[in-house]
């Protein structure tokens, strides 16, 4: 026999055994992000049931989620091993596929490095070069912009974004100071693009 084979049957054999048990079953409130089948009602306002059977139960109480979520440095698929309990979580932001985790953890899946962030960068050239100041004068915002990148990836640039379009939208920035938020801002869409977020 196979071994996919006898899994198989080990799998059907927990799920008859699990629809066997008498049942009515209530879906209560558990300790952590999850809830608890159990036999009789405890009268929570969140309360749901009857459920016939357990497995009936579970679906509604535990329903696997599709995607992934990162935690502890990791995307973790939310319907395999025990994984529910961070995608059933309050603040959990689930990504519906392990690249798009990946682009949007800590440190996960960078598609840009220290060198894109620096005077000399491809974007830079093209939106900071052009406008009003220097290198001196754009190096620490960079290397801000880096730290960020390095801390939630595209987060931050999108982070950086919103900000700057509020500050150019606010209409409070004239001359020069308008000039140079406009150019941070052109760069920031740049590496958007350049760095596939």
């Amino acid at each position: 026999m196979k071994k996919s084979q006898l899994k198989h049957i080990i799998r059907e054999s927990i799920r008859e055994l699990m629809n066997e048990q008498p049942g009515p079953f209530y879906c209560n409130p558990g300790t952590g992000p999850a809830y608890n089948c159990t036999n009789s009602p405890t009268g929570a306002s969140n309360e749901s049931g009857p459920y016939q059977t357990i497995a009936d139960c579970e679906a509604v109480c535990n329903p696997i989620i599709s995607g992934f979520v990162y935690q502890d440095g990791n995307c973790l698929d939310c319907s395999t091993g025990n994984y529910q309990q961070y995608c059933l979580a309050v603040n959990a932001v689930v990504y519906p596929n392990n690249p798009s985790c990946m682009a949007n953890t800590p440190g996960a899946g960078l598609n840009c490095s220290v060198g894109d962030f620096k005077w000399t960068g491809t974007c830079s050239v093209q939106h900071l070069h052009p406008s009003p100041g220097n290198q001196s004068t754009y190096d620490n915002w960079l290397s801000q912009r880096w730290t960020g990148y390095q801390s939630v990836g595209c987060q931050h640039l999108n982070s950086a974004q919103n900000w700057l379009t509020n500050q150019v939208n606010s209409g409070n920035f004239t001359g020069t100071t308008l000039q140079r938020k406009l150019a941070k801002l052109d760069w920031t869409g740049c590496m958007l693009s350049h760095c596939q977020c």
